[in-house]
């Protein structure tokens, strides 16, 4: 799937199914987002850290507020996310599939931002939450 040109199509077109689409496509893929820094990471040489979240590893998601949504980004490029980071911000990694699911647990995300190398789309989390329940 070419990502970059769907996220476009999406946006042109408003498609619900290629957005279905999309979100499968991403489910087992790694996906990059950003956490705050609460002080405890360490820099690597020549890229910024990759954290992982656990329940033992708490993390807190920024939001961006736009189409009166709080929408946590979701990169599908590491390149992308790596071009964008804030000195405040680290990047998490994770299998598309269990960041959908850290996102929908998080009360203050009510969207969600797929973020490709140009395109980008937003869409309320809930639509996240049907996608689950089609899985199951």
């Amino acid at each position: 799937m070419d990502t970059e040109q769907t996220l476009e199509i999406i946006s042109a077109t408003n498609s619900v199914s290629t957005l279905r689409s999309l979100c499968q496509f991403l489910q087992d893929k790694w996906v990059y987002f950003y956490v705050i820094d609460d002080g405890s990471f360490v820099d690597a040489v020549g890229i910024e850290e990759l954290v992982f979240t656990s329940k033992k590893r708490p993390v807190n998601i920024p939001t961006v507020y736009v189409n009166d949504l709080h929408n946590a980004v979701l990169y599908i490029h590491k390149s992308t996310a790596i071009e964008r980071i804030k000195p405040e911000y680290r990047i998490g990694q994770m299998k598309g599939d269990k960041a959908y699911k850290m996102f929908l647990g998080e009360e203050s995300i009510t969207g969600m931002i797929i973020q490709g190398h140009d395109a980008w789309l937003s869409f309320p989390v809930s639509y996240l939450e049907e996608l689950q329940t089609a899985e199951a």
